[in-house]
């Protein structure tokens, strides 16, 4: 009578310690499974992060500093010619204004000297007239000859001024007009100062671009990588999803093979299926 509960005691030892065995595995293949559920559920986050990053920011940046440094060389190239058509615009006004300068001093001198001359000849030949009156005066006593020669120096030293008045009339003119045209080499020097500054800012600013472009690149070599780990990320979430569902195939193997084996012995080994099946 001892040996038929001895065997069963050992045969529900053994069941008990089967049932323990089966317990630690599908705890082993939960924490598993639900390990590749959270790396599943984690990976879409990652791939759309990827993908976003891809699509949006190295590119933009990459487009962002081309576009930028094509504008910068650009204007460059505008402000360059705009100066350069500027010093020469400048240049002509100033060989304009030297050969306006030189010859009006030329012609200044050339008509002082001419009235000089003439002046000269004038009073020499009123002088003569006047010594020549005064002979006669005291030779004849005719009075009224020293006043005609007295008008006539009168008259000479009136043309004289008026000559003189024009003449300096005609110099203001040409001053005037110096004058306009030193305003406008004025005006051309402070364009091209302007240009001058606008373009050094624009060659510091293309030293700072040129600075960058290091950046840049490393921003398109890391840009070209993306692709790689976008399909690398994509691979492993298909194995894992390979993975989860070869290991809820065998929880389900498993759990029907230990209840056909079991049978109405171990009702608690399907309840705990069914609890960590849940927990899945």
């Amino acid at each position: 009578m001892l040996k038929p509960s001895i065997s069963f005691k050992a045969h529900h030892a053994n069941e008990k310690e089967e049932m323990q065995a089966l317990i630690v595995r599908f705890a082993g293949y939960i924490v598993e499974v639900q390990a590749l559920e959270q790396r599943n559920t984690a990976l879409p986050a990652e791939l759309t992060a990827l993908h976003s990053r891809y699509k949006g920011s190295p590119t933009g940046i990459g487009e962002e500093y081309e576009l930028k440094f094509k504008e910068v060389w650009e204007l460059i190239e505008v402000l360059t010619n705009e100066k350069g058509a500027a010093d020469i615009e400048r240049g002509y006004l100033e060989e304009e204004v030297e050969v306006w300068r030189l010859k009006v001093e030329e012609e200044l001198a050339l008509k002082e000297e001419l009235l000089k001359k003439l002046h000269d000849e004038e009073v020499a030949e009123l002088r003569k007239q006047i010594e020549y009156s005064k002979m006669t005066a005291e030779l004849d006593g005719d009075r009224p000859d020293l006043a005609v020669a007295s008008r006539s120096v009168q008259e000479a030293e009136k043309w004289y001024k008026s000559k003189f008045d024009t003449l300096k009339e005609h110099a203001g003119k040409h001053e005037e007009h110096m004058k306009t045209m030193k305003d406008e080499i004025t005006t051309f020097h402070n364009k091209v100062t302007e240009l001058q500054s606008q373009i050094d800012q624009l060659e510091d600013m293309d030293g700072v671009i040129a600075q960058m472009e290091p950046q840049l690149c490393e921003t398109k070599l890391e840009m070209t990588k993306y692709p790689q780990d976008y399909q690398e990320l994509l691979h492993i979430k298909l194995q894992l999803d390979v993975e989860i569902t070869t290991y809820r195939k065998l929880l389900e193997e498993e759990e029907q093979r230990n209840t056909a084996h079991c049978g109405d012995i171990t009702p608690r080994v399907g309840r705990l299926l069914n609890l960590f099946k849940n927990d899945l």
